[in-house]
Order: structure tokens, then C-alpha cells, then sequence
């Protein structure tokens, strides 16, 4: 039999004493892993927790994923220094480490590019926010409490965000000056978050760019439907609540 050779730091794997898989209450039971290992981790995860490795940038985390819709078996995805999640491919350090730690994800304004709180609410078949200026203001439903904007184009702001029969609408307002760097921001993927989890709304489609007296420059388009914001619509659902959103185009 070949000599096995002991890893070079013997603080990132977990001791394999089955002493330490066991629990004494009355009786001594087995199978239950040490905490911040790899086992104990994952049980977490699908209990619906954040975990992440001490070693990790501080945006990395696991969690189960969202795509609940029997579309593709559920798994455990990845969320990388930029917040974007992939299938969790676990490394074997990631398999012996132990390390592993409980998460609050908490979004902060600097990383979003557009950033927002909404009191949510709902009229006929759409759910969210619409403030339907580009419409004299008639119709309007749910309110805009807050906005930050950590870009480089005056006033950008949100109009309307909501759920509307098949797709997301949104309307993207700025001043008129800036139409082109709104319109080239709004050509690329955009990205919503909410309580840590990031929502991928890939391109936006049928979109209608504009300039009105009212309301400076604008922006208006639509979202198609995909498994990975099944569970946004449900927060958008919500009417009444106060909710807050992070948007990002990448």
C-alpha cells in the first residue's frame, strides 16, 4: 500500500475522527457531521441558508437555487465576487475544508447601479409599480419611496417596474442630455436583486426610447419570463409590502 501523503495545512480539513459523527443523547447516534464542514454545510444549504468559506471574497456564498418550476432539477449555485450565480462546481479543497460559515446577505447601495425601495401594488393583471407619467398619471399603482443612482447619468430613475401578464415591464427615466449613455446602458443584460439573490432578466425586448416634456428622457421595455425570476414575480406580488431592488446591467 502507497504511503499517503498529509495535506500541507492540515487547518483547512475537517479531522475524519468518527468520534466527532456522532452524537450522545440517551443513545449514541451516527451521522451527524461536525459544524463548518462540508456535510454540515450543505445540510444548511437546503434548509434554505447562505453559506460561505472563510477563505471567500466577501460576495461569494452558495445557496440553493431558485428554480423551483421543475424546469431542471434544483442544484446549488454559486453567487461569485460579482454577485452573479453559477452551478456551485465544488473544488476538492472545497470538499475537505473546514471552514464553512453562515451568511447574511446584505445588498449595499454601492453596489447597485440603480438602486430602489417600492411600497408594491397592483392594478388589473400587473403587480409592482407604475407611476404612469408617460400616460398623464392615470392608472398609477404602488409608490416609489426611495432611488439611488450610482452612475454617471443624471437623474436616472425608475418610472415603472412590474409584472404584466407575460413579462416584466420597466420604464428608465434621466435627463435628456444623457439618452444615448441610457440607451447603451439598457442594451445590455440587466440584473435585479433582492435579499441577496440575483434575478437574471437577460436583454430587454420591444423597446421604446423617448424624450417628454415631463418627464426628460426615457426608456421603456420589456423582460421576457425565465425560470431564474420565477420567485421575483412572487415578490412583486406582494402588494403593500416595501420591498427594495438593486438593479445592474452588465
Amino acid at each position: 500500500m502507497s504511503e499517503v501523503n498529509k495535506p500541507e495545512d492540515a487547518t483547512l480539513n475537517c479531522p475524519f475522527d468518527p468520534s466527532q459523527y456522532k452524537k450522545k443523547v440517551d443513545v449514541e447516534v451516527d451521522g451527524i457531521p461536525p459544524v463548518s464542514s462540508l456535510p454540515w454545510a450543505l445540510i444548511q444549504v437546503y434548509l434554505g441558508k447562505v453559506l460561505s468559506r472563510n477563505k471567500w471574497n466577501s460576495n461569494e456564498y452558495i445557496q440553493l437555487s431558485a428554480k423551483n418550476d421543475g424546469s431542471e432539477p434544483v442544484h446549488i449555485e454559486k453567487h461569485d465576487k460579482n454577485n452573479i450565480p453559477q452551478t456551485w462546481e465544488p473544488t476538492p479543497e472545497d470538499l475537505m475544508a473546514c471552514d464553512w460559515g453562515l451568511v447574511k446577505i446584505t445588498p449595499k447601495p454601492e453596489d447597485c447601479m440603480l438602486s430602489f425601495e417600492l411600497q408594491l401594488g397592483r392594478k388589473d393583471g400587473n403587480w409592482g409599480y407604475d407611476n404612469n407619467k408617460l400616460y398623464g398619471g392615470e392608472g398609477a399603482f404602488g409608490d416609489l419611496i426611495s432611488v439611488q443612482n450610482e452612475t454617471n447619468i443624471t437623474n436616472l430613475s425608475i418610472l415603472a417596474f412590474h409584472w404584466e401578464n407575460d413579462a416584466f415591464f420597466t420604464v428608465i427615466s434621466s435627463d435628456t442630455d444623457y439618452l444615448p449613455e441610457l440607451l447603451g446602458l439598457l442594451k445590455k443584460t440587466l440584473y435585479v436583486t433582492v435579499d441577496g439573490v440575483v434575478y437574471n432578466l437577460g436583454e430587454n425586448f420591444g423597446g421604446n426610447p423617448g424624450l417628454d416634456t415631463k418627464i426628460k428622457a426615457y426608456f421603456s421595455g420589456y423582460y421576457d419570463y425565465s425560470n431564474d425570476a420565477k420567485n421575483l414575480i412572487n415578490i412583486l406580488q406582494q402588494t403593500g409590502q416595501i420591498r427594495r431592488f438593486c438593479f445592474n446591467w452588465q
